[in-house]
């Protein structure tokens, strides 16, 4: 135990000398406005009073920071979280950056006043499928392998015209009734 009134300090620190797996040291800094508590394995935790500042570190890089106004989470590997209803609520903006997203749900609602995709490959694997909007718009190829129906009728490939026979697309090919015989 060291207590310094001119560095404004009070130390703890235990050894290793009897085999213990862990020496520790604590300080208290008055003249700074910290607190440390850490271990000889790599362990840390921080206070810093003045500056508004909290951090927590383990030896396999995890951490929590909290910086005045600002929070930052680092986590080598898995960050499990496990609660019944999870909210988040952001004044500003949602980002999130991975190589992959999954999510899985029995019910999913988006609700937002636009909404943009702009993926070069964007894929659709369900049993149905109803789109509802006001006025909208397809630009670019589409190609669809089905039935199609427009108000109840069938618009799609199986779709045929009464009293119509099949021919080239020239002139001559088009049936005219009486003309043809």
């Amino acid at each position: 135990v060291e207590i310094s009134s001119h560095q404004k300090t009070m130390s703890l620190v235990t050894p290793k000398s009897d085999g213990e797996a862990f020496g520790y040291t604590v300080q208290l800094n008055t003249k700074d406005s910290t607190f440390v508590l850490q271990d000889y394995g790599g362990q840390s935790f921080e206070l810093a009073s003045k500056e508004r500042f909290w951090r927590m570190v383990n030896a396999d890089g995890t951490s929590v920071t909290i910086d005045k106004k600002n929070v930052t989470w680092e986590v080598p590997e898995t960050f499990l979280l496990k609660c019944k209803d999870m909210i988040v609520e952001a004044g500003n903006s949602i980002k999130t950056k991975t190589n992959t997203h999954e999510s899985i749900s029995q019910e999913y609602s988006l609700s937002t006043n636009s909404y943009t995709n702009p993926s070069s490959d964007y894929k659709v694997s369900t049993g149905s499928l109803t789109i509802s909007y006001g006025d909208g718009s397809f630009t670019g190829s589409t190609n669809i392998d089905g039935k199609m129906t427009n108000n109840g009728v069938n618009v799609g490939s199986s779709h045929k015209h009464s009293g119509v026979r099949g021919g080239d697309s020239s002139d001559d090919a088009v049936y005219r009734p009486g003309v043809f015989g």
